[in-house]
């Protein structure tokens, strides 16, 4: 009796593992130049060597690993891949792949995506605050429209066809699609004296420049 429930229970363990699955799901958090991709991945009791996705633009064929390869067992587990380095406003497909020891292996039905077209980021000048006799604090907002910032700065000077000066913003507002807040500190000012300000914004996307600001020091 004993030895028939093993010998059922082998069987039943070889079934599955000729059973594993592989489920291509929708790609998540697309921008211009990044994607994570996902799946859907049931070993089914045997174990994975290699769990990959299969990526291409219908130009270059590529391959990502899986964050994590999974563990052997009877249930999906979900994987996924960070993509960098994207084309925008391009279509990709893409599918899940993975193998096991034995070398059988087993693939997902192909998903597409297309990443975001590139947009230059937009900027904002805002009032200046605090503004002393000698040194003022010049604010903005930058939206980097899906591509990273690779330079901020506040351009500034007595006349508004003249700004030649220039002061970095303290921190880069990343590569989000939210308006972000940046500031630079600028000092050696006249007291008593009209100034103007503009921000500036760099991406791999293109350059955008707000309108020009006034501000008075003290």
């Amino acid at each position: 009796m004993a030895s028939g429930l093993a010998q059922r229970a082998v069987s039943l363990r070889s079934r599955l593992r000729n059973k594993r699955s592989a489920e291509t799901l929708p790609a998540t958090g697309v921008l211009q130049r990044s994607a994570v991709l996902n799946a859907s991945v049931a070993p089914n009791f045997g174990e994975v060597s290699t769990c990959r996705f299969e990526y291409t633009n219908h130009t270059l064929f590529r391959y990502a690993s899986c964050s994590e390869v999974p563990e052997p067992g009877g249930l999906p587990v979900a994987v996924a891949a960070s993509l960098t380095g994207l084309a925008p406003d391009t279509t990709y497909s893409f599918r899940i792949s993975f193998a096991n020891l034995s070398g059988g292996s087993v693939q997902g039905e192909l998903e597409t995506f297309q990443t975001v077209a590139a947009l230059a980021p937009t900027t904002e000048i805002t009032e200046a605050a605090p503004v002393g006799e000698r040194e003022a604090q010049l604010n903005g907002l930058v939206d980097p429209n899906g591509a990273p910032i690779t330079r901020c700065e506040f351009k500034y000077g007595s006349s508004a066809t003249a700004l030649d000066s220039s002061a970095a913003c303290k921190t880069l507002p990343g590569s989000g699609t939210a308006k972000v807040a940046v500031l630079a500190d600028v000092r050696l000012l006249r007291p008593d004296h009209s100034y103007y300000a503009r921000l500036t914004a760099v991406s791999a996307s293109g350059t955008t420049a707000s309108a020009v600001a006034p501000f008075q020091t003290r």
